[in-house]
């Protein structure tokens, strides 16, 4: 095994095509960026509320190894015995052992940073905006859910659980908001789909396995906060490997999802400065 060197973020090549951006890989090992928008603003909103980040794994009520299997998990993973194509899994390849951890401390960790990262974007972007405390869950419907068709460029290698999709957010159940400031006209409403860091192995249906990494995806949505319709939306899934690196520790785990968050940090500035 080569000597660990600290991972840096490569600058990546891209590939475009309508509303959807992948970006591919680097000089220094794999960086996939999912980003997808809906309708752009074309001035910022007035009456701003930034809403607590919502665990789409926990809006579902799902446990764990179905979270994981969904591709909306939020936890540590570790593979262990090598891999078998698993009759469990519909004859798909997958790691013989996979040990999901540290769900609790990851969901607080994810809420955290995301609420932190949309603020510092916000403040930057000069969107004068209030942040609440109150959770929105309850008022938060799921996203639609549209299973991709074919292979993908990272299929095989990737560090998520076959079949890919894309999400749609759904119109905001405004009865089961909290209240809000009196001035509030629009609500912004970050969505986590997944975070986890993991060491390397075999996610299911990936023949060729991954290096140890992490991921982090998040579906945003700007809704009108009297009627609940969306007024705009982006999506970005940030991904990270570290090239022939297996077994991380917990420092290293962390390395992983820095980068990750640094990584939605930086697309997100892009979306909200169209």
């Amino acid at each position: 095994m080569p000597p660990r060197s600290s991972p840096t973020l490569p600058r990546p090549l891209a590939a475009i095509g309508a509303g959807l951006l992948l970006l591919g890989v680097g000089a220094c090992g794999p960086e996939d960026i999912l980003l997808r928008s809906g309708p752009p603003l074309d001035v910022p909103p007035a009456g701003l509320a930034l809403a607590p980040p919502v665990l789409l794994v926990e809006r579902l009520g799902m446990e764990p190894w179905e979270a994981f299997h969904q591709g909306y998990y939020v936890g540590d993973i570790w593979f262990t015995g090598g891999y078998e194509i698993m009759p469990e899994e519909d004859n798909q390849i997958r790691s013989v052992g996979v040990e999901l951890r540290e769900v609790g401390v990851r969901q607080d960790q994810a809420r955290q940073q995301v609420a932190d990262l949309f603020g510092r974007v916000l403040e930057e972007r000069r969107w004068v905006s209030t942040a609440l405390s109150a959770p929105v869950d309850l008022a938060v419907a799921a996203p639609q859910r549209r299973e991709l068709r074919g292979s993908g460029p990272f299929d095989g290698r990737d560090n998520q659980s076959l079949p890919r999709f894309d999400l749609s957010p759904a119109p905001l159940e405004v009865a089961a908001l909290p209240t809000l400031p009196a001035d509030t006209h629009a609500l912004l409403v970050p969505l986590v789909v997944h975070y986890y860091a993991h060491n390397g192995g075999w996610f299911v249906g990936q023949s060729l396995g991954c290096a140890a990494g992490a991921r982090l995806r998040v579906l945003w949505t700007l809704y009108d906060a009297a009627d609940g319709r969306v007024l705009s939306w982006g999506e970005i899934g940030a991904q990270f490997q570290e090239p022939y690196f297996y077994t991380p520790n917990n420092a290293q785990l962390q390395d992983y999802l820095i980068h990750v968050e640094q990584g939605l940090e930086r697309h997100l500035r892009q979306q909200l400065g169209r």
